[in-house]
This record gives C-alpha cells, sequence and structure tokens, in this order.
C-alpha cells in the first residue's frame, strides 16, 4: 500500500531543494521578541550570494572609500574650520571681503588617503583650491599660508 501511494505522488513531489532560514532576536531585557521565518531555493541564495559579494567589493573599492569620506565634511564642521582659519585662505591670505569664494580643503588631499579631521582641513579661496587640486607636499607647505597674520 505505501509503495503504491508513493509511487503515485513521485511526480507530484519537488524536486527542487528548498533552505529555510529562521531569525530570532530577544532583547537584553527580554521584553521584546522578533522573530521570522524565510524559504529560499537553491538559485535564490545563489543570486544573493552573488549580490553581496558585489555591494561587500563596491563598498571595499577607492571610489567608495572617497566618497564616504568626503561626505563627512558637514556644514558644522566646514564653519569651524573657516573660523578657525579666520575666514582667510591659508596659501594667499585674501577674505571673502575681498570678493572671493573660500573652501575647505583636504590638505592631504582623499585621493591620497587624507581624512577628514579638522588637523587635515583648510581654509583656501576658490582660485587657490583649483589650483592645488589633489596636490600635497609632503613638507607640510599646502597647510602654511604666505601671509601670516
Amino acid at each position: 500500500m505505501e509503495k503504491k501511494l508513493l509511487l503515485e505522488h513521485r511526480d507530484s513531489v519537488s524536486k527542487t531543494p528548498l533552505f529555510t532560514c529562521f531569525v530570532s532576536y530577544a532583547s537584553p531585557q527580554g521584553r521584546n521578541h522578533y522573530e521570522n521565518e524565510k524559504t529560499y531555493t537553491l538559485q535564490e541564495l545563489i543570486s544573493f550570494r552573488d549580490t553581496i559579494i558585489l555591494e561587500t567589493a563596491e563598498k571595499n573599492s577607492e571610489a567608495y572609500r572617497r566618497k564616504f569620506e568626503r561626505g563627512k565634511v558637514t556644514d558644522s564642521l566646514r564653519y569651524d574650520v573657516l573660523t578657525r582659519d579666520g575666514f582667510r585662505c591659508k596659501l594667499c591670505g585674501r577674505e571673502a571681503n575681498d570678493g572671493v569664494k573660500l573652501e575647505v580643503d583636504h590638505i592631504v588631499p582623499i585621493s591620497k588617503g587624507g581624512k577628514t579631521t579638522m588637523s587635515n582641513l583648510q581654509t583656501l579661496c576658490k582660485e587657490c583650491n583649483r589650483g592645488k587640486r589633489d596636490k600635497y607636499n609632503e613638507c607640510n607647505v599646502n597647510n602654511v599660508g604666505v601671509l601670516n597674520s
């Protein structure tokens, strides 16, 4: 009898492997508890793995690091740098009152591994910043103003 039932239903059984993932979380105090269960086919898991590999490679890329680092220059940090530098270009000494636009520049450029920290930021006028571009003088000449006031 069992053999007969098995043979009859053999073709209706799915031959695609399924994987069920179960995730459970309980807060440290035990007040909150969450559970989730989802079933995936083998092809879905392979696709998911490939997506993770691509996203990880992208986040480890130099372009992603640079974009992330540039995003750290907040308006507040920009104001702090401008205030520290007396609202004056560190290279030529000109001020906004002289009709120049002041910008915050990375002394060690992000492209050369520079970080977004107060000690690596300086105020430059637009013209000096365009001239400097991603150059960096290891003797630290980039952040010493021509005019000291």
